[in-house]
């Protein structure tokens, strides 16, 4: 209610510094929209690097075909949230990769097995976790029919090391653009309405009631505040939950069209110290 009055008070006499303050908003919102765009990109990202780490079970040389394919199938129940795939890699895979690879032809020899059975695990990305996937390697290991595990270190702990450094990102940039949110009102409020300090009208347009002391209509100056820029973050969530499959074409377009509205407030505030009478 503090809000609305806020806003009904502002069209009806103040409606230039009205606009001046909705195109903060606006700018808010953009900030926000873009942030959400970074972030979701950062995360597909992520993702694609997470779906093309692999885990190579190098089986023992006496297990066949059959034994290799029931062995995958058990792997699959032992973990089926956290496996995309188990596929079984015989001579015929090996032979098609260094073939795309790097080149080298290599023909089946009938009767005789080139290289070792092998199992190719592919992780969900949205499960996958450092932890997880050691758990994983660790139960692997116990098993008697696989002698070798195969796999980067190095790309886990740099997947690892890049979803903490997203948290981390994230969380910085969400509490920034809370202070600068609250921050920008405020000080935009105290430039826009530029009313003497200590007149009770000043007060007034902020929502706050004459009747209670001058720091209590102060406190609630300030809460009226951050409720405007919850309500700002609520308008940028809502777009960010409908839009959350087309959000990362947005970001082109979000960081201009911030830019303009930035530009377009600072004339718009220039040209309101212009025209407005003092």
């Amino acid at each position: 209610m503090v809000s609305f009055r806020f806003a009904w008070l502002l069209v009806r006499q103040r409606p230039w510094q009205f606009f001046q303050i909705a195109l903060g908003v606006a700018l808010l919102v953009l900030a926000a929209l873009a942030g959400l765009s970074w972030y979701a990109q950062r995360t597909q990202l992520l993702s694609e690097q997470k779906a093309a780490f692999t885990l190579h079970l190098v089986l023992a040389s006496e297990i066949s075909d059959a034994q290799a394919r029931a062995l995958a199938s058990d792997l699959r129940l032992l973990a089926p949230s956290l496996l995309a795939s188990v596929e079984l890699l015989s001579d015929t895979a090996w032979i098609e990769r260094f073939q795309s690879r790097y080149g080298i032809a290599l023909t089946e020899l009938s009767g005789e097995r080139i290289f070792p059975l092998a199992l190719r695990v592919r992780f969900v990305p949205e499960q996958m976790t450092q932890a997880a996937v050691a758990a994983f390697i660790e139960q692997c290991a116990q098993v008697s029919e696989i002698r070798t595990i195969n796999f980067s270190p190095r790309m886990l702990a740099s997947l690892a090391e890049g979803e903490s450094n997203l948290r981390q990102q994230s969380l910085m940039l969400g509490l920034g653009w809370l202070l600068l949110a609250t921050l920008g009102q405020l000080l935009q409020l105290r430039t826009t309405l530029p009313l003497p300090r200590r007149d009770s009208q000043t007060l007034l347009l902020l929502g706050a009631p004459l009747r209670y002391p001058r720091r209590v209509r102060m406190l609630f100056a300030l809460i009226s505040a951050l409720w405007g820029t919850l309500i700002a973050a609520g308008i940028a969530s809502g777009a960010w939950a409908l839009h959350v499959p087309y959000l990362a074409t947005y970001q082109n377009i979000a960081v201009p069209a911030a830019v303009a509205i930035l530009t377009a407030a600072g004339l718009a505030s220039a040209l309101g110290w212009l025209v407005e009478p003092a």
